[in-house]
């Protein structure tokens, strides 16, 4: 990822948290889906009104993926270990993907964003690849996650205050289908390729919040730890306050 995105996404990270000596930390941030109708609630794309008007989205993505150079024309290849010349071209679906010669098929935006993350080729489906493709939309400021409020102990270290906003992004941009307290999986290996933090950092980063209660467990999905965070607990509550009262 080129630098200056690097520099880009730590903005977004911490936008929002208070620099004071304060005892909370707050992410306020807002998501969207684009497949969903701009009336939904807080699943708004683009514009605060919902329009992208005036926006090439799949020339913005380009970019959060570190493309600049227009589409179809042939461009430095971004991949770890991939440098020989590539190309974006939409598929008969509509859908876009990057080709290169050492790859020897078209891959999707989603599985672009996932080799940039784990630095080598990943096959990613289903859920894993809407994870994935949230990801470019929000560096692409086409998404916004729903606002989670997290509390965050004092005093908090670096690394778990990374991974906590981290978290509530990734939380906060699944689409709508998904209950504001439906738990998730954030295995290890995919925390490091996520949020570009080290093993150590995460590691050390999910121990203290689930020391202070910031992130629980709840149950397993196969073999992996299914987690939660205070905040979406929170958030979930509210919700169904507000939808009681608009419904009285």
């Amino acid at each position: 990822m080129p630098e200056e995105q690097r520099a880009r996404g730590a903005t977004l990270r911490t936008e929002g948290m208070p620099l004071g000596p304060l005892n909370k930390a707050t992410l306020t941030t807002e998501p969207v889906e684009p497949s969903v109708r701009p009336s939904l609630k807080q699943r708004l794309c683009g514009g605060p009104d919902g329009s992208v008007e005036g926006r090439d989205e799949t020339r913005e993505r380009a970019r959060a993926l570190g493309i600049s150079t227009p589409l179809y024309e042939p461009f430095p290849g971004v991949l770890p270990g991939h440098e020989d010349r590539a190309r974006l071209h939409p598929t008969s679906a509509g859908f876009w993907q990057y080709f290169c010669p050492e790859l020897g098929r078209g891959i999707g935006l989603a599985e672009v964003r996932a080799f940039l993350g784990y630095g080598r080729e990943m096959y990613v489906r289903g859920p894993l690849a809407a994870r994935w493709s949230e990801h470019p939309d929000y560096e692409a400021w086409l998404r916004w996650p729903v606002p989670l409020e997290l509390d965050l102990p004092e005093p908090c270290p670096q690394p778990a205050r990374e991974l906590a906003a981290w978290i509530a992004t990734f939380v906060g941009l699944r689409d709508a289908r998904w209950p504001l307290d439906e738990p998730f999986v954030f295995g290890h290996d995919f925390a490091q390729a996520y949020t570009g933090l080290t093993a150590d950092r995460v590691k050390a980063g999910k121990s203290w919040l689930e020391r202070a209660r910031v992130l629980h467990r709840r149950g397993t999905h196969g073999r992996a730890i299914l987690w939660i965070l205070e905040a979406q607990l929170h958030a979930a509550t509210r919700q169904r306050s507000d939808t009681s009262q608009e419904q009285r």
